[in-house]
């Protein structure tokens, strides 16, 4: 084997410690036909740990509303009520109870929050204006620039997101999620050298919840996925036979599992494949009447 293929599966020995709980962690649901495009996803916030109670989603709606109506000058019941209303999909409420938090204390952190919100609800605008805002104060803030880049791509301003996610990253090399955003644009934009480093680079990371665990094993995919685009249909085959071992259902995995077996001439097998892709995904589709908020 050439000396630059062994380099290129180092992180996928690597992987093979680091992500077995993240990988058993990443449903199906939330996987894409395609590994996915370098599509505009804030950060999320960060996740509650796991022996912290979780109420059902809306709950403690009607006491946040009553607690701020009384006291309407309330910051964090503002946080509250806006994180719950989002919970329930009612965004543009959400949207609007972050506008005031920030209007009476626009700390950072909150102004963080406003600009996830602007963006879920399509405001782009808006949502660079708070992350410029942001960067105006606090230069190196690495999830603005990371929050900015997103929405900087949702523009259509590819070389500003590309810019931006290097920033993230010069200035928090072990910003694991800015990696996968850029391996994501690069792939995207048919750089699959870069975007492979990139993805490599967050395997060598470690997580920290489960939307990085998820993170690390969409990697994985994308790095058979370039494989198999580079004709290393061998590498790829074993990657997903690795991958699937722990997470059986990854729909997407079995995708370019069977991409890689045709291209390997392995035509029944690819079949399989496909099907059990295309039964996966049809599994995860919601079931009955859309409801809306």
């Amino acid at each position: 084997m050439h000396e630059h293929d062994s380099r290129e599966r180092a992180p996928f020995r690597l992987a093979g410690g680091i992500l077995l709980a993240g990988m058993l962690m990443c449903l199906p649901a939330s996987c894409s036909p395609e590994p996915p495009s370098a599509e505009v996803v804030a950060e999320p916030a960060a996740e509650q740990p796991v022996d912290t109670p979780v109420a059902e989603p809306g709950a403690l709606l009607p006491g946040l509303e009553e607690q701020v109506a009384r006291n309407p000058s309330d910051v964090e019941g503002l946080l509250a009520l806006a994180r719950g209303l989002q919970e329930v999909g009612r965004w543009e409420e959400a949207v609007a109870r972050f506008e005031q938090a920030t209007h009476l204390h626009p700390a950072i952190e909150i102004l963080v929050e406003l600009g996830r919100a602007y963006t879920s609800v399509s405001r782009m605008y808006e949502a660079r204006a708070v992350y410029q805002q942001i960067l105006s104060q606090a230069p190196d803030h690495p999830r603005a620039l990371h929050n900015l880049a997103a929405v900087q791509l949702g523009l259509d301003a590819v070389e500003e997101a590309e810019a931006l996610y290097l920033r993230a990253v010069t200035v928090r090399p072990d910003y694991l999620l800015a990696w996968y955003s850029l391996g994501s644009l690069y792939r995207f934009h048919g750089r699959d050298q870069e975007a492979s480093a990139s993805f490599q680079r967050v395997l060598r990371l470690t997580p920290s919840g489960s939307r990085e665990q998820s993170v690390q094993v969409e990697s994985l995919v994308y790095l058979a996925s370039i494989d198999v685009a580079g004709n290393r249909a061998d590498r790829a085959v074993e990657t997903m036979h690795r991958l699937l071992e722990q997470i059986p259902e990854h729909p997407t995995a079995h995708y370019v599992l069977g991409r890689a077996l045709l291209q390997l001439g392995r035509s029944q097998e690819a079949e399989v494949e496909f099907d059990i892709h295309i039964r996966l995904l049809e599994q995860s589709q919601p079931r009955g009447p859309a409801t809306t908020p």
